[in-house]
C-alpha cells in the first residue's frame, strides 16, 4: 500500500499534520508581519535623542494669599522651579522681597512679579496706609490750615473746630444787642495725617502748596464728629511734635475767655506797660473785654 493511502487512512497522522501545516502557516505570517513593521519603522525618522536635560530656573511664589497693602515676610514667598527661561518680570530665587509691599492682590501659588512689589506703602493707594480700626477720612483745607503747605504726610495734629454764634443763639429782650456767641473747642487730639492733597507721601521740608484736601485716619466715632464740625463750623489743625501722645483738656472756648485775667494784659505780664497805657474796654453786647495800650 503507498504511503500517502497509509496517512489518509490513520486519523492521528492526518491531525499531525495539519497541525504541523498550522503551526508553519502561522510562523510565515508572524514573519511577514515583523518584517513589515521592521521596515516602517525604517522609513519613519526617529526624534534625535537629547543628550541634555531640560534647563530649570528658580524663582518665587506666594505660599498663600497676600492682599494689597500687606508687607512680605518669610512665610509668604516660597521657592519653585520652573522651566527656563522664567516669565518676564518675574522674580528670581536669590532676590530678598521680604518687607516689600504687595501693590496688588496675589493669589496663592501666584508667580511675584516685579510690577505687583514696591518698598513704599503709599504705592499701593491710600486704602492701604489706614491703620486697623480706622477709617480715611477727607478734609477741605487752606493753606492757612495745614500751616502755609508745611503739613507732611505721617504728621499727627490736633483739629479744633470753630463754631457760629447762631448755633449757641438764645432768646433776648427787645432791644437788647446781640452778642457774638461764637465758640472754638480741641476737637480731636494726636490724629494722623494720610495724604496731603493727592500725595500719599510728602518727603522733605518743601511746602505743599495747592493741596485743598488732607485724609485724616480716624476711628468710626471720630468720622461722625468730624462730618458734623465740618458741616456746621471751620476747621483748624495744628501740628504735633514728632512723639508728643499728651492728651491736653478739651472744653469749648468763647469770648470771655479771651478776657485778661487780673493782673494780666493782652501783650503780657508786664503791669509797668498796663499802668503806663491807656485802658480801653470792648462791649460786645452784655460781653466786655478789657484790653491796654501803649503811651
Amino acid at each position: 500500500m503507498a504511503l500517502d493511502q497509509r496517512v489518509l487512512r490513520n486519523p492521528v497522522v492526518l491531525l499531525g499534520v495539519g497541525a504541523a501545516l498550522l503551526v508553519a502557516a502561522l510562523v510565515l505570517i508572524w514573519i511577514s508581519l515583523t518584517g513589515r513593521e521592521a521596515e516602517q519603522a525604517a522609513r519613519t525618522p526617529q526624534p534625535a535623542q537629547q543628550s541634555e536635560q531640560i534647563e530649570t530656573v528658580e524663582i518665587q511664589t506666594a505660599a498663600r494669599d497676600i492682599q494689597r497693602g500687606y508687607a512680605l515676610t518669610a512665610e509668604d514667598v516660597r521657592t519653585t522651579r520652573v522651566e527656563a527661561p522664567a516669565p518676564e518680570g518675574a522674580i528670581a530665587a536669590d532676590v530678598d522681597v521680604i518687607g516689600h509691599v504687595a501693590e496688588e492682590d496675589i493669589a496663592a501659588g501666584q508667580i511675584l512679579m516685579s510690577k505687583a512689589l514696591g518698598k513704599d506703602l503709599a504705592a499701593a493707594g491710600l486704602a492701604a496706609l489706614v491703620p486697623d480700626g480706622y477709617r480715611a477720612y477727607s478734609v477741605n483745607v487752606t493753606e492757612d490750615d495745614i500751616l502755609g503747605g508745611f503739613l507732611k504726610v505721617g504728621d499727627r495734629a490736633d483739629i479744633y473746630v470753630t463754631l457760629p454764634g447762631n448755633i449757641f443763639a438764645q432768646q433776648q429782650l427787645a432791644g437788647e444787642k446781640s452778642a457774638d456767641r461764637s465758640r472754638a473747642a480741641l476737637l480731636l487730639q494726636n490724629i494722623q495725617v494720610l495724604a496731603v492733597g493727592q500725595r500719599l507721601s510728602t518727603p522733605g521740608a518743601t511746602a505743599e502748596l495747592g493741596a485743598r484736601t488732607i485724609a485724616l485716619a480716624a476711628s468710626p466715632d471720630q468720622v461722625a464728629r468730624l462730618a458734623l464740625a465740618q458741616r456746621l463750623g471751620e476747621l483748624s489743625l495744628a501740628i504735633r511734635k514728632p512723639g508728643d501722645d499728651k492728651v491736653a483738656d478739651a472744653r469749648l472756648v468763647d469770648l470771655s475767655d479771651m478776657q485778661p485775667s487780673a493782673g494780666e494784659n493782652m501783650a503780657g505780664n508786664d503791669s509797668t506797660k498796663r499802668q503806663g497805657g491807656h485802658r480801653v474796654e470792648i462791649l460786645s453786647g452784655s460781653a466786655k473785654t478789657t484790653v491796654y495800650t501803649e503811651k
